[in-house]
């Protein structure tokens, strides 16, 4: 099948039992128990997207319409987008940290037939579309609420909508050239500019990656970047969906939590930006400084030990930091980080208490990532190799013809289709089939390494 929710149908199909998506609590003081967690399994959240689906057709929200996610991330979040393209149409995820009138903006732009939102953001959104021009579309304006119970507004909401009768969802007919979501990379300026990714774009990422690290419905991935990040759509949605693997996320976001996470839920793979990585860097540390003189000595010894031991291929680290891997979690097969330049000595020190730490470079007009370290050739500093079936070449910049850095360009089916309704845009970043990143780098034989200056790794 050519859609994304085509290929989700056939895992949901080979792995109806296993666990989709699942939602961690925050803890309550006092409780008796941590283990308190909200969750869908493939078959039900296939349900209950084509319930959605099937009830967005009833409304008359045509194939190709535009439906925005406004909404923490959540199972219900997920049932959302699924279900936009379980119905033809084109998901668009919005920043939850935007303001009413950059809500309005967005809606406005995309034509947005449907806004799904949770509670903690229904205001906003209500204020949003109060700002909207009376010369709008009428399409533009209609609220879903996905909360559990929904608020006692005069809004459709999940619940109501699930326990209705729909007639049966009609198949999508989308083709891999088909937009299927609408991220926007620019709603804070007074410019901006929807990246549209087509089912063929998800599948290329996907496959590409599948090519590169090993992931199996046994995992499971820990996501803890929202889902309108370019990043989260790919590691913590497109690619869990496509295999029967698991994902967590978490109602609460806080150093406590995302702990919590790593050590209890079994997390067998965690991506995301940088800083979350130097959080759990900076945790460990403070605890060997709190342990006195002798024990930080005995820490640096074996951290030199293990590196030791890893530069000719023996993994001492897990001997030597038991407890750490307890804390982060035993099962941990790869960190891995993107979005931003990463510290090369906070991944050596990762790697030396025995973990692995991929580090990859894309952007949103890639579908995500773009390069990567392969595991088994990963290179500290670098941000690796492009993925299976793409390109990457550097134009060099006479004022960097010194160090041989230049403009990173991108050629492959990871390539978005353009920018919605901004020909211009688009003719000014696609040119014969290359984007131009604007970031800078350099190549060598076996990586892509960032330059000093570099915008972006």
């Amino acid at each position: 099948m050519q859609s994304f929710y085509g290929r989700f149908v056939e895992t949901a199909t080979k792995h109806p039992n296993h666990i989709a998506v699942e939602l961690q609590l925050a803890h309550v003081p006092g409780s008796s128990t941590s283990d308190v967690s909200v969750s869908y399994s493939y078959a039900e959240l296939r349900r209950v997207a084509e319930h959605l689906g099937a009830w967005l057709q009833r409304q008359g929200v045509s194939a190709g319409a535009r439906c925005a996610i406004l909404a923490n991330n959540s199972p219900r979040w997920v049932a959302a987008y699924l279900g936009v393209m379980a119905a033809g149409c084109v998901a668009v995820p919005l920043d939850t940290a935007f303001k009413s009138d950059q809500v309005a903006k967005l809606l406005k732009d995309s034509g947005a037939s449907m806004l799904f939102v949770d509670a903690a953001h229904l205001e906003v959104a209500e204020a949003g579309y109060s700002t909207i021009d009376n010369d709008v579309p009428a399409t533009v304006g209609r609220i879903f609420v996905i909360d559990v119970g929904g608020p006692a507004r005069a809004f459709p909401n999940m619940d109501d909508v699930l326990s209705q009768s729909v007639p049966p969802l009609l198949p999508s007919a989308a083709t891999a050239n088909d937009i299927a979501v609408l991220l926007y990379t620019s709603g804070t300026t007074s410019d901006p500019k929807g990246v549209m990714l087509t089912h063929g774009n998800l599948k290329a990422e996907a496959d590409a990656v599948f090519k590169t690290i090993r992931v199996t419905p046994d995992d499971t991935l820990l996501g803890v970047l929202p889902l309108f990040h370019a990043l989260a759509q790919m590691a913590n949605l497109l690619l869990p969906l496509s295999i029967g693997a698991r994902v967590v996320y978490l109602d609460s976001l806080n150093t406590t939590e995302l702990l919590r996470a790593l050590q209890e839920r079994g997390i067998t793979m965690f991506a995301c930006v940088p800083q979350f990585f130097y959080l759990i860097h900076e945790r460990v540390m403070k605890e060997v400084q709190n342990r006195g003189r002798v024990a930080r000595a005995g820490f640096r010894v074996l951290l030199a030990l293990a590196r030791v031991g890893n530069s000719v291929g023996l993994n001492l680290g897990k001997l030597f930091f038991a407890e750490v891997h307890r804390r982060l979690g035993t099962k941990m097969r790869y960190f891995i980080t993107g979005g931003s330049r990463f510290d090369a000595k906070i991944g050596r020190d990762l790697e030396d208490m025995g973990f692995t730490v991929l580090q990859a470079y894309g952007l949103t007009e890639t579908t995500g990532g773009a390069v990567v370290t392969p595991p088994g050739e990963n290179v500290l500093g670098s941000v690796g190799k492009p993925l299976p079936d793409n390109q990457v070449r550097i134009e060099r910049a006479e004022q960097h013809a010194d160090d041989g850095a230049g403009e990173i360009l991108i050629h492959g089916p990871i390539v978005m289709k353009g920018y919605y309704n901004r020909p211009d845009a688009t003719a000014e970043i696609l040119r014969d089939g290359w984007l131009h990143t604007g970031d800078l780098g350099y190549l060598d034989s076996a990586a892509i390494f960032s330059s000093p200056d570099a915008a972006k790794t």
